[in-house]
């Protein structure tokens, strides 16, 4: 039961909640954007595994938010493929996890 609650339930409840959140960004006159859809729900997951930050040294204030900015891209285009294999694995867990459970011998 632990497994399908934290492996299968809850990370489709926090990429739903990532999806109500960020709906404002990625509506666009009532249709979806792709690519902020990808951004806004990959970034949570990226910035976790691309841990590592690039600081700019020896740059005036637009060269340090364009590193910035460059590093929020990147973190959202890899993190989207994650919350994708991790909506997978979530899948798997819910509907997989019952099934052996009942049919344990």
């Amino acid at each position: 039961m632990k497994n399908w609650i934290f492996k299968g339930l809850l990370p489709l409840l926090l990429i739903a909640f990532l999806l109500f959140f960020f709906k404002g960004a990625y509506l666009v006159d009532g249709k979806i954007d792709w690519f902020w859809l990808w951004m806004c729900v990959g970034a949570p997951f990226g910035i976790v595994h691309l841990a590592v930050f690039v600081i700019p040294v020896n740059m005036d204030i637009t060269g340090s938010l364009g590193v910035l900015f460059a590093h929020l891209v990147i973190s959202g285009l890899f993190g989207g493929f994650i919350a994708l294999w991790t909506m997978i694995k979530a899948f798997y867990y819910l509907i997989i996890y019952p099934l052996t459970s009942i049919y344990k011998v």
